[in-house]
């Protein structure tokens, strides 16, 4: 497993904020945006990271490996929120809420400012928490997906037109089964005490 390894703040951060959330229901969760990033390329770098451990011993934080992060360019407001999460929020109406972690772009006054003048309501997200973001078991399949298609893309567009094809094509029952993964995620989280759940 590699991820970041957590703080005692960390930890408290994601009780409380488990505690606040565990009893939301799916009605509720369906009007959250849930977003992420993830990294696909036309010629992927498949250097995998391999620990060796006991059985039981997968959130283990003496097995744990910490990732390196990095910052990564892109138009957040332009490319995402402007075409996409303006449109879904209008559909969904009043309860829209729009979910990102605290990656240092999602929080660029540019679009602070921009989602003020939205009126679009971030939801407060714990950092180091992407076993609570149920899209984070979208992008391992969805890379699968695209990489037996034939022909393979060898290109920048034909990668994101592969990406866009196989995501509208991503079964309703896998969109609900990921939403009503949510309330275990925060009773999993709560039982661990804060600690790294294996979602």
């Amino acid at each position: 497993m590699v991820c970041v390894r957590l703080t005692s703040r960390h930890r408290r951060d994601r009780r409380e904020w488990a505690t606040e959330h565990v009893s939301w229901r799916r009605n509720e969760w369906s009007n959250v945006l849930f977003s992420d990033e993830s990294n696909f390329s036309v010629h992927p770098d498949n250097r995998r990271i391999f620990i060796l451990r006991d059985r039981g011993s997968r959130n283990n934080p003496a097995f744990l490996h910490e990732s390196v992060r990095f910052g990564g360019g892109g138009v957040l407001v332009d490319d995402i929120l402007r075409p996409i999460v303006v449109p879904y929020a209008a559909v969904i109406g009043d309860y829209f809420i729009l979910m990102d972690d605290k990656f240092k772009p999602h929080r660029a006054n540019l679009v602070e400012d921009f989602l003020f003048e939205e009126g679009i309501v971030r939801m407060e997200w714990p950092a180091c928490s992407p076993d609570m973001n149920p899209i984070e078991n979208v992008w391992v399949p969805l890379g699968r997906r695209v990489a037996r298609r034939k022909p393979q893309p060898q290109a920048l567009q034909e990668l994101e037109r592969a990406l866009l094809e196989k995501w509208v094509r991503i079964p309703q029952p896998v969109v609900n089964s990921l939403l009503d993964s949510i309330p275990q995620r925060f009773s999993t989280l709560l039982a661990v005490r804060g600690n790294h759940t294996p979602y």
